[in-house]
């Protein structure tokens, strides 16, 4: 496969997948009762890029766990919380002076209230906590991601959803977006914006294979970095969008009542540090990627 030509062809699309993806990264609609989720994925070595010249390979792993709480508070009114880790750990060559560690620790409270009478309902939550590129955090890395929206219910099988997402340390402050889940057909379902871009087939009970576009990263705050490349300003202080855009195929298997497994693999088409507070990017070849994540409910 020619990597090179697959990444300028996926380039173009970039925002605009990121305005039907990044609220997926916050919009987990509560379910009542207890869950859990562990994750961890590694995308493979590529040559990271800055203005054209090779800085050497840049490869990457990513974990996340979280901790959920919902509750039904009565037939229209859900609400809940969680509390989460994510993190991603990129290997490059330390002289570069850029940040090797991106980390978000968070509490989300957050909602969702059904009209009664009508095939709506709303759903909103805020996501305060700890976002830093660099080892540990401090107050300057606090910030507060809200999210609003509707869900249309057309028909069983068949939800629109419409909103938009707010983060301060993100290039894209204000994001609006609409996301749809299509069941077409018995064992075929299409799924836009939320929690993923593709289709899914139901292959019985207990497996599922999914097809599609996901999205990694986050928006973090800068500690000290002192880029050695002399035409990259200093980077103190500054927001940071680290992302990763993923093609690929995943299985999910339902090992009991209450666990789920996934594997999932492909190609990370599109990997982006920017600073965009110093108009100022580093870009690296697409690479392959792998996953893993189990989730418990109860």
């Amino acid at each position: 496969m020619n990597f090179s030509a697959l990444n300028r062809l996926c380039i173009p699309s970039t925002t605009l997948l990121c305005l039907a993806l990044a609220p997926s990264l916050q919009a987990q609609f509560f379910k009542p009762g207890h869950q859990a989720k562990a994750s961890y994925s590694y995308s493979g070595p590529s040559s990271l890029n800055f203005k054209n010249a090779s800085l050497g390979d840049l490869s990457a792993q990513y974990s996340e766990f979280e901790y959920a709480r919902g509750a039904k508070v009565n037939d229209q009114l859900t609400t809940g919380l969680a509390l989460g880790y994510q993190g991603s750990f990129l290997q490059m060559p330390q002289s570069l002076g850029l940040p090797e560690q991106l980390q978000e620790l968070y509490l989300r409270v957050g909602g969702s209230y059904r009209l009664e009478g009508t095939q709506w309902s709303l759903f909103a939550s805020a996501s305060p906590g700890y976002r830093e590129a660099g080892m540990g955090f401090n107050g300057k890395s606090f910030t507060v991601p809200v999210m609003a929206g509707a869900t249309f219910f057309q028909k069983p099988g068949l939800i629109w959803s419409f909103g938009a997402a707010y983060n301060e340390f993100s290039d894209y402050k204000a994001m609006p977006f609409v996301g749809v889940n299509w069941q077409f057909a018995p064992k075929w379902a299409l799924s836009v914006g939320y929690p993923q871009l593709g289709v899914t087939y139901t292959v019985n009970e207990s497996l599922k294979l999914r097809a599609g576009a996901s999205l990694k990263g986050g928006s973090y705050m800068a500690k000290e970095h002192l880029p050695s490349i002399p035409e990259a300003p200093a980077y103190r202080g500054t927001k940071l969008d680290y992302r990763e855009i993923r093609v690929g195929v995943a299985a999910d298997w339902q090992l009991s009542e209450g666990l789920k497994m996934t594997l999932e693999a492909g190609v990370v088409t599109d990997r982006k540090l920017k600073f965009h507070q110093r108009d100022v990017s580093y870009n690296s070849d697409p690479a392959a990627f792998v996953g893993l994540s189990l989730g418990y409910s109860l």
